[in-house]
């Protein structure tokens, strides 16, 4: 530990009192009694980080805004495949769900040809790398309700026969607009196109629909190695058209009718092979492995629900060494950077607490008419009001995470804390985008992190602390 400054009390006693006098809540922050004698401020940044990585219970996947498809092999956690299924919904017509064509254009119609077009949100991993997906039928229903929720492991049954193929480059796509593919080719094709224009009657609701079209699974070519891409549900850019002409004696038009993927029940089945890497062993939910046994390496991953656990053992020398208050306390987070240029960094990091099991805490609260709801209990860093901010924002100047923990590291340090350990993942675990709060799906993206807890390494993690000794 390093000595910053040694001094007699009468010497700061100035700043002491105005520091006090400044602070709200004093119990919080360590300054409840100034003993009389010296006052010594110090700083460290050699206090243990004791991390470890842990597989999460469940990922939620269910209705997460996005459809992701792709696969690519991470040279440190190993092949992450992603495939996806929905409901391909169609649009509303009078305030029903009802299938029809224009009343004008239910005769002398040529059908020429059915696209899928998918709006890109992003990509992650090899952009240079040519992919090839596959679209096939759906020979099981989705069934998604208020009492079905699909995780990162769960799969629909799908056809034999591809109704599409497509391969190309994700660097190719052009992001403003989608990721085109035509349906016409494949030879069961004209059956789904019966099916598809038979349910113009007044009585074809969304159910009498989706039991005609069930859905879709979208399947990448499972020996290569590209990416995973990301595809806005709902979007403008994601839609199923239907392109058709209507004949008649005096004029020829083009027609586009419209359904959208989006706006039914989809889901995405994210899987990882991990058997040659560091976490080989790590297979069974709420497990735990220390960074010790990983080469003091712990590890991130969305989707897959890799989590670090982070426990903070050596804050309790600084209480052993008599009356101390921590004055700022940040955690910095590198991100070794040959990690991150083909599988860049999370965007922001959520910090919740940990239950003894590997869990992560959550709390019953009414949120809506009574409603109650299990919320998962963050940990906010210092200054965020509410756990719409607890996240911390990745620092691509400077390539790490700076996270204020001044008042956690204060309450550990005074054993107020009943969970101390803090998981923390790349995604938020509720939704607060909604009226009434709701969970969230943890698996809009696959980005991974690499911490390092190598104390003799530039990129380990470090907690950086300013405390005062009061002898």
């Amino acid at each position: 530990m390093k000595r910053l400054v040694s001094a007699k009390i009468w010497l700061i006693l100035p700043i002491l009192i105005y520091f006090l006098s400044a602070c709200e809540r004093s119990k919080d922050i360590g300054f409840k009694l100034v003993p009389q004698g010296n006052v010594e401020v110090h700083f460290t940044d050699t206090l243990t980080v004791d991390a470890s990585t842990i597989l999460a219970k469940e990922v939620i996947t269910s209705n997460s805004g996005v459809i992701m498809v792709g696969q690519y092999i991470d040279p440190v956690l190993g092949r992450v495949t992603a495939t996806s299924y929905f409901e391909i919904a169609p649009p509303l017509s009078s305030g029903s769900a009802k299938i029809a064509l224009d009343q004008a254009d239910k005769t002398e119609i040529a059908y020429d040809s059915l696209v899928l077009n998918l709006g890109v949100a992003g990509v992650y991993g090899n952009l240079q790398t040519t992919q090839t997906i596959r679209i096939y039928e759906l020979t099981d229903s989705i069934k998604n309700t208020a009492n079905t929720t699909y995780y990162n492991n769960s799969s629909v049954r799908y056809a034999n026969t591809p109704m599409a193929t497509i391969t190309f480059k994700a660097s190719d796509i052009d992001r403003s607009r989608a990721l085109r593919i035509k349906l016409n080719d494949y030879p069961g094709f004209d059956d789904f196109r019966q099916r598809l224009t038979g349910l113009a009657a007044d009585s074809a609701t969304r159910d009498v629909f989706l039991d005609a079209i069930k859905g879709w699974a979208i399947v990448p070519e499972p020996s290569e190695n590209g990416s995973v891409v990301t595809f806005a549900a709902g979007s403008i850019n994601t839609t199923l058209t239907l392109f058709y002409t209507k004949t008649t004696a005096t004029e020829k038009k083009s027609l586009t009718y419209l359904f959208y993927p989006g706006f039914g029940d989809y889901f995405h089945q994210i899987a990882g092979d991990k058997s040659s890497t560091l976490l080989s062993g790590l297979n069974t939910p709420l497990q735990a492995i220390n960074s010790r046994q990983t080469n003091n390496l712990s590890f991130i991953q969305a989707g897959l629900g890799v989590q670090t656990k982070l426990r903070f053992p050596s804050l309790k020398n600084l209480r052993d060494l008599g009356n101390v208050a921590i004055n700022k306390a940040e955690l910095i987070i590198k991100p070794l950077v040959s990690s991150t240029e083909v599988f860049t960094a999370p965007f922001g990091l959520y910090m919740y607490e940990a239950k003894p099991d590997n869990d992560i805490h959550s709390s019953e609260i009414t949120v809506r008419n009574g409603v109650i709801q299990q919320v998962p209990t963050f940990v906010l860093p210092e200054g965020a009001g509410s756990a719409q901010e607890a996240f911390v924002s990745y620092d691509s100047r400077n390539q790490e995470y700076r996270i204020q923990l001044t008042t956690q590291m204060q309450r550990l340090l005074l054993n107020q804390l009943e969970r101390p350990d803090i998981i923390i993942a790349p995604y938020s675990l509720y939704s607060f985008a909604s009226v009434v709060p709701t969970p969230a799906a943890a698996s809009a993206s696959v980005t991974r992190l690499v911490l390092n807890n190598d104390k003799s390494s530039q990129f380990r993690m470090r907690l950086r602390v300013f405390y005062t000794l009061f002898k």
